[in-house]
């Protein structure tokens, strides 16, 4: 049997050395055969097997277990290595000793070339990004290489067995399945390009070489496939089928004329080169003489230019050639050219952009540059041009050597920091401030400021400046435009300095100089705070001269402006630095005690005025007496806001009337008296309010210089049974801290509309009617709507309405009140301002409000002509009102001292018991067909 194979026996002792081999004289490894008896199998081996192979081999001995095909290489004894398969059992005796090992070995190296020679063809073809695999005639996969698990994300077991159509081909190639299994039947060895789709879903493009293989009788079995990933060979031809439709699509949409010609034969032209030659189409062009389009002035320049650059030389630059378009127009167009290699010939591609326009431009800009100089010389405005590279004047037009006092080579030698002095009224450095502007000119913004410029005569220059960055902007240039507004300055400081003491007249007393209510209002909400920030308490005296009037009766009105002058500077000395004295009207004082830590501190103050008032007071040579009742709140236990402090205030005031008067008392809410008769008159007003007691009067405003009426202000009045009419004084400041005000309000609007029908209907020629809007009124969300149903309602023009609003109003909410009027004007209802000159009056507050009439309160009226303060406050306003071209009208007005006056400063318009007290509808439409007869009408000032 040994004959007859290629096999050996051999057998091994107990320590694995070779006993006995048999082999057949072909086998080529007689040498190992010969020499192998009393070795070892490693040591016949040697070292080319790797030794951790070994020693897995000898573990196996060690444990007696039987192995199959161990392979090891081995040396023929010429230097030749082969290789040999193993395997062998363990032998034991029959009681079951070791004794060794037998078993058979055959050399294999034929088989291992061919292994790895495949090995090498393969990993060759794995490197070259190839995969290989073979499948049968339905093509279930056979074997799948490590180039096919590399290329395709498959392994060996999941593609074994598997379908290679429904595995590898994408979904849309199953409707080929048919022909793809019958070429694999039939085809012999072909190529093609295919997609596969890989483990990720990735598609992949591959080429594909197919050979069919057969078995052993010549029949076909199936196909090895060899698959190139192609992807990148795809991506740069598609890559270049995208660039040359790039290429095609930039030259044919590219506003420059392209054309090819051979020695002036056109072999190619694009769109924009028919349109500079005026063709109907690129096509037409081809065939044509490229030199009949050049101008005959400039033939000869461009064949030369042709010849040079055909003899390989270049062609520099686009200048200007003229061109005979195909119509015969004729065109100006910059035109360069190169050589060109196409189709093995040298041909000149030329590149062409129409200039026409662009040849015109430059010479209508020549033609502006002109002008522009000439409006430069000449403008009215100073105008000179700086250079930040040199930080110097470039040019300077007449107006500006004017506005300096210096000719123009002075100034353009002139360091411009000098033209100014070392900082602005602001405070700021006048250079670092300057480059500032000069470099937002730059980047484009457009700054315009007020600046202070220095004549040469050293003298300050008030000054409006524009500037803006100028061409060439290659250069760093900077245009200046500058206006002299030293006048305009000059007035707006007197008017703001007129402002000032608006301010302080708006806020302290004109009599006693004391705080009024605005500013006791401000500095109660700042006490208040401080007061919750530190816990600490706050005091509120109200004061009331007793029997005052007795004074006014006896001395006169003088002699009590000037009493109360005393009292409030007596006042003034009976409080510390922090607390606050303001006058609250007529005879009565509010006196606002900060940072108290008990009661006894507003009693303390409280016992000083008593002892300040308990002296005889000397007035103007005449010797006074005056005693005073005062009443004490204290916060927070009295009240948590102002008007709550000062009504309580009030109530424990007039406590220490009934107690006799000349004393003080403190608020005690168990025994208020007059919070009775408070509620009781609430509850008369909103039945009144039901039973329809409440009356409309009109006051007409009137012309002054001829009487006659331009307009009415409509006032509410109570007709309460068993009372008759109830003075506004007693029921709307209840009304408004109630709510009552915006019912009563609208009540109020709607009546004075309806009254315009009436007249109306009557045939009389009617003027607008004004109507006071409290600030619950005014802020009320349905306002606008509102007002607009009931004009709608009555068919009243909204022109013949005005609402009248108060300072205050417009500064508790300054936006919701811009925005509520703003939509009433552009209803076409004009807004006037009440009371003007009682608030923060200034030119700012006004500017943010769309009003159309200023009313100056009837406060600073009563002062005039005597008064030095009323007489300020009132001419402020009306230089104020006559800024903003605003209609003007004195309240109050009652002497025709006053009307002189009022007349004698612009103002045209007023109203007042001077020329009617507020009548019914009936009597008031008579003033207005009759006019107004001033003085006729006995003075109800306060009604």
């Amino acid at each position: 049997m040994l004959a007859l194979t290629s096999d050996w026996y051999w057998e091994q002792d107990r320590n694995y050395r070779f006993t006995f081999l048999a082999a057949t004289g072909e086998s080529g490894l007689q040498h190992v055969v010969n020499t192998a008896l009393g070795k070892t199998r490693r040591e016949i081996g040697g070292a080319r097997t790797p030794e951790q192979v070994w020693r897995a081999h000898e573990a196996i001995l060690e444990r007696h277990e039987p192995f199959r095909e161990f392979e090891f290489e081995a040396d023929d004894g010429y230097g030749r290595w082969r290789w040999i398969s193993v395997s062998g059992e363990p032998v034991f005796s029959a009681k079951g000793r070791f004794l060794g090992y037998r078993g058979i070995a055959r050399e294999i190296t034929s088989r291992k070339l061919s292994e790895e020679q495949a090995r090498e063809a393969e990993i060759a073809l794995a490197q070259a990004g190839a995969a290989i695999f073979s499948h049968d005639l339905e093509g279930k996969i056979l074997s799948w290489s490590r180039g096919a698990e590399q290329l395709l994300g498959y392994s060996v077991d999941e593609m074994i067995g598997r379908n290679a159509l429904e595995v590898l081909s994408p979904e849309r190639d199953r409707p080929e399945f048919p022909e793809i299994l019958h070429r694999i039947r039939t085809a012999a060895s072909r190529s093609s390009e295919r997609t596969f789709v890989r483990k990720t879903g990735e598609e992949l493009d591959v080429e594909v070489w197919a050979y069919p293989f057969l078995d052993r009788e010549g029949v076909r079995r199936g196909q090895v496939v060899i698959a190139r990933d192609i992807s990148a060979k795809k991506r740069a031809e598609r890559a270049l089928a995208e660039a040359e439709a790039r290429f095609h699509s930039v030259v044919e949409l590219a506003p420059d004329a392209i054309l090819v010609h051979d020695n002036g034969r056109i072999e190619y032209a694009n769109r924009a080169a028919a349109m500079l030659f005026a063709a109907p189409n690129p096509t037409d062009l081809i065939g044509r003489d490229f030199y009949e389009f050049i101008h005959e002035a400039d033939r000869e320049t461009v064949r030369s230019r042709v010849s040079h650059a055909l003899r390989g030389g270049a062609i520099p630059g686009y200048p200007m050639r003229r061109i005979v378009a195909m119509n015969g127009e004729l065109r100006v167009a910059e035109v360069g050219g190169a050589a060109i290699q196409q189709g093995g010939r040298r041909m000149i591609l030329v590149v062409a952009r129409e200039a026409t326009e662009r040849h015109l431009a430059e010479r209508r800009l020549r033609e502006s540059e002109e002008r522009y100089r000439a409006l430069f010389d000449v403008a009215s405005d100073a105008i000179v041009v700086f250079d930040l590279e040199r930080k110097r004047f470039v040019d300077a037009n007449a107006n500006a050597e004017r506005l300096f006092g210096m000719s123009r080579e002075e100034l353009l030698r002139t360091d411009p920091v000098k033209l100014s002095p070392q900082r602005q009224p602001d405070g700021s450095l006048s250079a670092e401030r300057a480059f500032d502007y000069l470099g937002e000119a730059l980047k484009g913004a457009k700054p315009v400021f007020e600046w202070t410029h220095l004549h040469a005569s050293g003298r300050e220059i008030y000054c409006e400046i524009r500037l803006v960055r100028m061409p060439p902007f290659d250069r760093r240039l900077i245009r200046g435009s500058i206006v002299d507004i030293t006048d305009k300055v000059m007035a707006r400081r007197a008017l703001e300095e007129k402002e000032s003491q608006l301010r302080y007249l708006a806020t302290h007393d004109a009599l006693t100089g004391l705080a009024n209510r605005t500013l006791l209002n401000e500095r109660f909400r700042r006490a208040l705070e401080r007061a919750e920030r530190y816990k600490t308490q706050v005091g509120v005296l109200f004061l009331d001269l007793d029997r005052f009037k007795n004074i006014n009766d006896t001395l006169g009105h003088y002699t009590g402006d000037r009493v109360l002058e005393v009292v409030g500077e007596l006042l003034r000395a009976c409080v510390r630095t922090p607390d606050t004295v303001a006058r609250h009207g007529g005879d009565e004082f509010v006196v606002l005690v900060e940072e108290m830590s008990d009661r006894e501190d507003a009693e303390r103050v409280a016992r000083r005025i008593m002892q300040a008032l308990a002296g005889t007071l000397v007035v103007d040579g005449r010797e006074t007496f005056l005693r005073a009742s005062i009443g004490i709140a204290i916060f927070p236990h009295h009240g948590r806001d102002a008007d709550a402090l000062i009504r309580a205030a009030d109530e424990a005031m007039y406590l220490a009337k009934q107690a006799g008067r000349n004393n003080y008392q403190f608020y005690d809410p168990s025994i208020s008296v007059r919070t009775t008769e408070r509620v009781r008159l609430e509850g008369e007003l909103r039945r009144g309010l039901m039973r329809q007691e409440l009356r409309l009067h009109y006051q007409p405003k009137v012309r002054m210089r001829d009487g006659r009426v331009s307009g009415f202000e409509a006032l509410l009045r109570w007709e309460r049974p068993g009372f008759g009419l109830v003075s506004p004084a007693q029921f709307i400041a209840l009304a408004e801290e109630t709510g009552l005000i915006v019912e009563m309000g609208y009540w109020a609007l709607r009546e004075a509309v309806h009254q315009l029908r009436t007249w109306l209907d009557e045939g009389v020629e009617v003027r607008p009617v004004a109507i006071n809007f409290s600030p619950r009124e005014f802020l009320d969300p349905n306002l606008v709507r509102r007002v607009r149903e009931i004009l709608t309602e009555a068919r009243i023009e909204p022109r013949l309405l005005q609402l009248e609003v108060t300072e205050n109003v417009t500064m508790e909410n300054e936006s919701r009140s811009r925005s509520v009027m703003r939509e009433l004007v552009e209803l076409g209802v004009s807004i006037a301002m009440d009371d003007f000159g009682t608030g923060y009056s200034s030119l700012a507050n006004i500017m943010k409000f769309p009003i159309s009439t200023l009313k100056i309160d009837r406060s600073f009226v009563s002062g005039i002509p005597e008064h030095a303060d009323a007489v300020a406050v009132t001419q402020a306003v009306m230089a104020m009102g006559k800024s903003l071209g605003l209609e003007v009208v004195a309240e109050g007005v009652e002497s025709k001292e006053q009307v002189d006056f009022l007349l004698s400063i612009g103002c045209e318009t007023a109203q007042g018991y001077y020329f009617s007290a507020p009548l019914p509808a009936e009597q008031a439409i008579q003033l207005l067909l009759n006019g107004v007869k001033p003085g006729q009408h006995p003075s109800g000032a306060g009604l």
